[in-house]
């Protein structure tokens, strides 16, 4: 036995002299390696470039986090994480970023007095024991300074679950807007019909864009009611958001328009063919009387921009575009009454550009009867065309769009005949734009004098061929859940308009990437691989289980 002992301390000595280095060596340096196929515990080149917003100045960021104690499970590893998390951002920071963790106790006292002094605000958070279910305040809060300027996580939202929580979006958030001397703004225009001229909207559209990003974006109203209005605002505005628009843009609206984009501004353009026709509407409800439902009566935009977005390299067609092969199964109003149906007028378009932040993750963009757009090749190199959202080659075309919204009217369209192809939905247009409106082809009554002098810079256009998705169409069966998906798309779009797309890559690291589908024999090949693998694994093991035994009985 002795003999065999010492054998094993000649061979096993050397192993725990190797792995007792290691170890020494581990803890002296700092290293580790993330083995997730996305990152998930590695901070975002994103999160380290931040800090070059504070490269020109000598004022450091300091982060104060104001933390109850005791916080109950799941919540109980919240201050290491936070820890762990402000840790990495000061070693990638350079020195720029310091923090200090206050652990705060109960709703009084100095360190909560302090905490609501720099804009903290307790939250509430429930606690369930064997008896009861009680309810107390507490503080989740983080403050970021920088000089004289400030932001603030007043109630961090976190819920323990680290494949739910994103809290390195939520910090490296705060360090953009901290970082940036003013706010970007975008135009939306008012005044010309759309959701935008909804007066609601702007408020709520700036709660989304505020928990978005914090103070990084700013929507704000550009009124377009006055045809002959001064628009100089337009240099105060990174970005302008045409919005479903259902009135004409008038002469001197459009020159200032072109103006802007030639001096290398950002236009968003999202425009159904027909919009809602509420003055027949409106006859209609009055000879009918009370109803729980209006007509879908719809009547052609006519905005006056087609030809204009024409000339830059996309033509909105304002025709309609169906697909019954990938429609999607809805809820929706017949004649019959509500019924499950699909409808080719809610398809799904998976020809997508995932170069572009806002479709990297997408599976599909869905749109309720869109129109499509023609990518013009004007022969320019000063600019950019690229083809965003592609339907599958089963859509069809039809050259005129729905007169109304209804079920009845896509099946009546569809007994004709389409043009059959893959037809582009949404487009952009990057680079330098010459103007469209220059000596004689400037509208009369518009002086050009106004115009004098403008730089060229480069521009950003993005042209949708439908404005109805970010609102739901019940009757049509266009409901809230896809109109959420709208909203999604609608808002991330903006974050490419003006260039702050670094956001959407650090909040979809949370999502799983999309594989696609998996051909029927690819997952037949699979499931028998794994019918065969299984129990040769359980084989293997019990075989090595029954050496071993057998060795040492040999021994003994």
């Amino acid at each position: 036995m002795m003999h065999h002992a010492m054998r094993y301390i000649r061979v096993l000595g050397p192993v725990f002299v190797v792995v007792a280095l290691l170890n020494i060596v581990a803890a002296r340096f700092d290293a580790r390696i993330d083995l997730t196929s996305n990152q998930m515990y590695t901070l975002d080149i994103v999160s380290a470039q931040v800090f070059d917003l504070f490269a020109e100045s000598d004022d450091g960021v300091v982060v104060t986090v104001y933390l109850s104690r005791d916080l109950p499970s799941p919540l109980h590893h919240t201050r290491e994480r936070l820890d762990d998390l402000l840790q990495e951002y000061q070693q990638v920071s350079r020195g720029v970023l310091r923090y200090d963790i206050v652990d705060v106790s109960g709703v009084e006292g100095q360190a909560a007095e302090q905490a609501r002094q720099d804009g903290c605000e307790e939250g509430a958070l429930g606690e369930r024991s064997a008896e009861l279910l009680s309810v107390r305040t507490v503080f989740k809060c983080l403050v970021f300074k920088h000089g004289t300027r400030r932001q603030v996580i007043s109630n961090l939202r976190i819920t323990g679950q680290r494949g739910s929580d994103n809290l390195e979006f939520e910090v490296t958030r705060a360090l953009y807007a901290l970082g940036r001397e003013r706010s970007k703004k975008i135009g939306f225009v008012t005044g010309l019909g759309g959701p935008a001229s909804i007066p609601k909207f702007i408020p709520r559209a700036r709660g989304v864009f505020e928990a978005l990003y914090g103070d990084a974006i700013e929507p704000v109203e550009v009124d377009f009611s006055n045809p002959d209005k001064d628009l100089k605002e337009f240099d105060e505005l990174d970005a302008v958001v045409l919005l479903n628009l259902s009135q004409e843009v008038s002469a001197t609206q459009r020159v200032w328009l072109d103006r802007y984009l030639h001096h290398g501004g950002a236009i968003a353009w999202y425009q159904s063919a027909t919009v809602p026709d509420e003055e027949k509407i409106k006859r209609l409800v009055e000879q009918l009387g009370p109803t729980d439902t209006l007509p879908a009566l719809r009547r052609p935009a006519g905005t006056g921009l087609v030809e204009q977005m024409a000339s830059y390299g996309v033509r909105h067609r304002q025709d309609l575009v169906l697909d019954r092969d990938t429609a999607m199964d809805v809820m929706l109003r017949t004649l019959r009454g509500r019924v499950q149906a699909r409808n080719p007028a809610i398809f799904q378009a998976s020809g997508l550009d995932r170069d572009v932040s806002f479709l990297r993750h997408r599976a599909f963009v869905t749109m309720p009867a869109p129109s499509s757009l023609e990518v013009l090749n004007h022969g320019r190199s000063s600019h950019e065309v690229r083809e965003l959202v592609r339907t599958q080659s089963s859509a069809m075309r039809f050259d005129s769009p729905l007169n109304t919204m209804n079920y009845e009217g896509v099946l009546e369209r569809l007994s004709k005949q389409g043009k059959q192809g893959e037809h582009v939905l949404m487009a952009s247009v990057s680079g330098e734009f010459p103007l469209y409106y220059k000596g004689d082809t400037m509208p009369e009554g518009v002086s050009s004098g106004l115009f004098d002098k403008v730089e060229q810079g480069s521009g950003r256009l993005l042209i949708v061929g439908s404005g109805d998705f970010i609102l739901p169409q019940s009757e049509f069966g266009y409901d809230e859940q896809l109109a959420s998906q709208g909203q999604q798309l609608f808002f991330q779009s903006m974050e490419w308009l003006v260039q702050e797309d670094a956001l959407t890559r650090l909040r979809d690291r949370q999502l799983t990437p999309f594989l696609g589908e998996v051909h029927p024999a690819t997952q037949s090949r699979v499931q028998l691989l794994n019918i065969m693998l299984a129990p040769l694994g359980f084989l293997l093991v019990g075989y090595a289980m029954y050496l071993r035994r057998r060795r040492r009985s040999e021994e003994l």
